[in-house]
């Protein structure tokens, strides 16, 4: 199984956009030191917390407004039981 970890800076304020602006606006979710360029995967995880928190039906979407990621990785998780 894998797993993915995205970890969670200092907040930013993101207003909502139409369609051709989500990944632009996405991006507004990733905080990297010193201007380093975002993975694929730190793009993902931004674009999914971006795409939640512009959803009308989102019962949690003020509340991510607030967050944004500076890391995502993917792990393998092993011997994980539920």
């Amino acid at each position: 199984a894998q797993a993915t970890l995205a970890r969670i800076h200092k907040p930013l304020v993101s207003a909502q956009q139409p369609q051709h602006l989500t990944m632009l606006n996405a991006r507004k979710k990733i905080l990297k030191e010193k201007g380093a360029a975002p993975s694929p995967l730190e793009e993902e995880v931004a674009k999914a917390l971006f795409d939640i928190e512009v959803s009308p039906s989102s019962d949690i979407k003020a509340d991510l407004r607030d967050i944004v990621i500076c890391n995502a990785q993917d792990f393998e998780v092993k011997n994980r039981t539920a």
